[in-house]
Order: structure tokens, then C-alpha cells, then sequence
């Protein structure tokens, strides 16, 4: 029976060698065991004469996949002389190498679609060029094409647009080109060519006083900041202007000739900026003379009464005398006594909740909030707030930005010197909070270590961005404690446009953890006379 299905077999893998059919052959020839059978061993050498021949072929036509396979069936056959071996490390070296091909060839394909996808059109071409085979480059090079043709067009009718005078819907179809289809060396020719015409309208709209122009030309161009060489010089001017705007609707004259003398020397030869210049001297003038004034002395002499204020809260609490107050009331008003909020790596600050913050020097007599280690008077200055506004009164010699101040209205950024050394820098970091940030220099701080006083209205934002009262390192976690029935509550801010977290009390006197951050809020007790018991 044995011996039957070994002829069977060696018939069949003659039959298919005589036919062509190379691969049957092999199939039928591994069935039998080669060594018993000399047939067997005259098949198998005819065999592999015609595979070594066929794997030859393959080679020279570029398939060494087809060269492998047959170079690994003379070995399985026990015939893989030394031109077999040769062949088949050849294959393996090329197949290798074009495996490499494959993975440089699809990495350049991601690079390209990544390119593409970003908008840069011109290097997204220069990435496509460099895709090998170049066959590979056909998908991606249509996108392309498609894209800047549809860039192209908008361009061409932002051009026109700027042409027919209208530089505003020439910046809109500018940006509609560069954001939805990418850009190119032809969007950014562009974007200069506007920018330029935008100079012209601020240039004559500015000289023509026509101010709320200006903003709005400037407000409208700076999608092109990247692409308009002046940029810094018109966002300078722009926002001298508004500072302008904002002194002189505070009647601060002194600042305001201070802004316009910027104002002036970025845009000189300007009529009406000479002639405002002149009015806001003429205005200072008139106030020296008033406060110079028997009526200005008397003013002076009732700002510098440290009663005065302090009068007008005691008058609102107080509008009732006969009224008793209840337990809740008490309670209240010793929940608003100063605290102390020390941020773990960050430092103390001391937190009011009051309108009125006193300030004196340390150890003096007075009852102050913040006492000072500097030469200034025992209550020497006052800090009021009312409504959206923060003042500085002044009972002792103080300036502010380098001007003498009495009563000044505080702005974000407003340095102020009590004396002739105690100085401080006023900051109102986040516009939706009314709470802002007296930082102390470092030879006035308090004691325990504040460097800072919260001067608190509804919420205080500790985090890494800039809108923070205090600021933490970058990466670490946003709080906001802010005031819920009478108590402080703090809660997790919203992070990359999460939802903030549940609000949650503020335990006073014991050390809170909220992400990696650890505070500590307790009641302030500054040792020594004069500070807080």
C-alpha cells in the first residue's frame, strides 16, 4: 500500500513537472521521502534547475518577492547551491530596502496630509513633491490644487475689494481664504497690501480726529498682525488712545497731559492733539489755583483728617442707632475681620473683605489693617472702595504714579508711595471680579511673611494665568473662593472649557487641599500695637 501511494505521488509530481507547473511539482515531491527513492532524487534535481531559472527571471524583472519564495523552496529541497544562496540574500537585501521605502514613503504621506490640514499650502506642495514613488503624490496633489484654487479666488476678490476702497471687506475674504482653505505666498502678499491700505485710514482718520474710526480700523486689521510690519507702532497708538479716553473721563489731568505727550510723540504735527494739550494745561493750571485757594485749604484739611472716611461707614452702619442689633448681625461683622491666606510654594496674603482698608506704620498707636514696617505716619493712608472703584486717601504725604495724590481713583497697574519709601503696585487682574491686589515691596511686607493684601469683593481666582490675584506656577490646579451666605466657599475653575467644579465650604483655621494645591486660611494676627489682635 506504502508503495503504491509513493509512485502515486512521484507520478503525479512528474506528470506536473513535464506540464510547467513548477509549484504542483514541489507540493508533490515533499510528500515523498527523497533519499529512498533515486527517481525521486533525478525529479528533484530536474526541479531545482527550473526553479533556480524561474527565481533568476523574477529577479531581473524586479519581483523578488516571487525570487525568494522559489530560492526558499531549493532549500527546503536540499539544493540551494552557492548561486542559490546568492540569489536569495540579493532578494532579502532589496525586499528590506523596500520595506524601508514603504515606511519613508508613508511617513512622508502623513507628513504632507498633516501640512495640508493646517492650512500651509507651500510647504504642504514642497511636502508633497517629496513623496517617492511620485505615484504616491496623486490623492494628496489633488487636495492641493483644489484647495489653493478656491484660496486663490478669495484673494482675487479681496484684491478688488481693496481696489473699489474697502479694505474691511477685503480683510473679511482675506481671512475667509486663509482659515477655511490655507495659505500661501499669495495670501500673504495680500495681507501685507491690506494692512497698508489700513495705515492710510488710520493715518487719516487719526489726523482728522475721527477717533472711534481709528479703533474700529485698527479693531478690524489685526487678524493681520502676523503679516503688517507697523503692527506694534498702530497697537501702541490705539491704546494710548483709550487710556486717553479713560483719564479724561476721570478728570485726571495731570495723567492725561502726561498721555497725550506719548500721543504726540508717536503721531506728531497733529492739530487737535497740540490743541488738547493746551486745554489739559490750561486745566491743571486752574486746579493748582484752587487748591492754592482758602477753599482748597479747608478741602485739604478735611482730606487729611483720618476721620473723615472712616465717619461716612460708621454713618452707614449706624443709620439706625436705636436699633438693636441681632446675634446675626455681630456675627457678621466678626466674620468680615481680616484673614490670613497662606498658598502652599506661593507665599501669605492677607485677605479684607472690609470697604475701608487702614494703612499705617507697624507699632504705631492707631488701629490700622496694614501695618507697615516703614517710615510712614501711625494712619497714614486710606484705601476705599465704592462700588466698581478703589481710591486712595491719603492722610500723609503719598504719590501715585510719581504724582501727589490726595484722593486718587486706582487703576490696574497704579504704583503708589506712602512717605518716601513704603511702595506698593495696585492691580485689578480679572475684569470679572471686583476684587483687586496690593503687592508690597519687599522692605514694607507685614508680618508672617504677607507680601500682598486681597482687597476681596466677591471672588479671588488662584491659578497660572494672568487674570489670577495669585499667581501659581504654570500647570497647577485654578481655585476661586468667593463668598456664599455670609461664608467663603471655594470651588475648582474651569479648565479649558470644562464646567467648574461644586462649590464648597472654606473651612477657617485648618489646611485645605484641592488638586496640588494646599491653603490655609485663618484669622490675621499681626503681632505688635497698632496691628490686628
Amino acid at each position: 500500500m506504502l508503495f503504491r501511494w509513493r509512485y502515486s505521488a512521484l507520478y503525479a509530481a512528474e506528470k506536473a513537472l513535464d506540464r510547467g507547473l513548477l509549484d504542483e511539482a514541489f507540493e508533490r515531491l515533499r510528500e515523498i521521502e527523497l533519499a529512498a527513492d533515486s527517481r525521486a532524487q533525478a525529479l528533484a534535481d530536474e526541479l531545482a534547475r527550473r526553479l533556480l531559472a524561474r527565481a533568476r527571471l523574477a529577479a531581473q524583472g524586479g519581483d523578488y518577492a516571487a525570487a525568494l519564495r522559489d530560492a526558499e523552496r531549493l532549500a527546503q529541497l536540499g539544493r540551494l547551491d552557492g548561486d542559490g544562496q546568492a540569489l536569495r540574500a540579493r532578494a532579502e537585501q532589496v525586499l528590506g530596502e523596500a520595506g524601508v521605502q514603504r515606511a519613508l514613503t508613508d511617513a512622508a504621506l502623513r507628513r504632507a496630509a498633516e501640512t495640508l490640514e493646517q492650512g500651509r499650502l507651500d510647504s504642504a506642495r514642497l511636502a508633497v513633491e517629496g513623496i517617492r514613488p511620485p505615484a504616491q503624490q496623486a490623492p494628496l496633489r489633488d487636495q492641493l490644487d483644489a484647495r489653493r484654487a478656491r484660496s486663490d479666488a478669495l484673494i482675487e476678490l479681496a484684491r478688488g475689494a481693496l481696489q473699489a476702497g474697502d479694505p474691511f471687506a477685503a480683510v473679511r475674504l482675506w481671512s475667509q481664504a486663509s482659515s477655511q482653505h490655507g495659505r500661501t505666498a499669495h495670501t500673504d502678499a495680500a495681507a501685507a497690501e491690506i494692512a497698508r491700505a489700513f495705515e492710510q485710514q488710520i493715518d487719516q482718520h487719526f489726523e482728522g480726529g475721527r477717533l472711534d474710526r481709528v479703533r474700529d480700523a485698527f479693531d478690524a486689521a489685526s487678524p493681520l498682525r502676523e503679516h503688517w510690519a507697523r503692527f506694534r507702532e498702530f497697537e501702541r497708538l490705539v491704546g494710548l488712545l483709550r487710556r486717553a479716553a479713560s483719564l479724561m473721563d476721570a478728570m485726571d489731568y495731570a495723567a492725561l497731559h502726561e498721555a497725550l505727550l506719548r500721543l504726540r510723540a508717536v503721531k506728531a504735527g497733529v492739530g487737535w492733539v497740540d490743541s488738547l494739550m493746551r486745554s489739559v494745561g490750561a486745566l491743571a493750571d486752574a486746579r493748582q489755583v484752587l487748591l492754592a485757594s482758602p477753599l482748597g485749604l479747608l478741602a485739604r484739611s478735611l482730606y487729611e483728617s483720618p476721620l473723615i472716611l472712616s465717619q461716612r461707614h460708621i454713618d452707614r452702619e449706624e443709620s439706625e442707632p436705636a436699633a438693636p442689633r441681632s446675634g446675626r448681625d455681630v456675627q457678621r461683622r466678626a466674620d468680615l475681620r481680616p484673614l490670613l491666606l497662606v498658598v502652599e510654594g506661593v507665599g501669605s496674603f492677607l485677605l479684607s473683605r472690609s470697604e475701608l482698608v487702614r494703612i499705617g506704620r507697624a507699632h504705631g498707636t492707631g488701629l490700622i489693617d496694614v501695618p507697615i514696617p516703614a517710615d510712614v505716619q501711625s494712619h497714614h493712608a486710606d484705601i476705599v472702595r465704592e462700588g466698581d472703584d478703589y481710591f486712595l486717601v491719603a492722610h500723609g504725604p503719598a504719590r501715585v504714579n510719581q504724582n501727589p495724590a490726595m484722593k486718587s481713583l486706582l487703576r490696574d497697574g497704579d504704583r503708589i508711595v506712602l512717605g518716601t519709601s513704603a511702595k506698593m503696585v495696585f492691580r485689578r487682574p480679572s475684569l470679572r471680579s471686583g476684587t483687586a491686589v496690593v503687592t508690597l515691596a519687599a522692605n514694607v511686607r507685614l508680618p508672617l511673611d504677607v507680601s500682598a493684601v486681597i482687597l476681596f469683593r466677591d471672588a479671588c481666582i488662584i491659578g497660572p494665568h494672568s487674570c489670577s490675584h495669585i499667581r501659581t506656577r504654570e500647570g497647577q490646579t485654578r481655585l476661586v473662593i468667593h463668598e456664599q451666605g455670609g461664608g467663603l466657599c471655594v470651588r475648582l475653575g474651569g479648565e479649558n472649557g470644562q464646567r467648574p467644579g461644586p462649590a464648597e465650604p472654606l473651612a477657617i483655621g485648618t489646611t485645605n487641599e484641592f488638586g496640588d494645591l494646599r491653603i490655609t486660611v485663618k484669622p490675621y494676627e499681626a503681632a505688635g500695637p497698632g496691628g490686628l489682635a
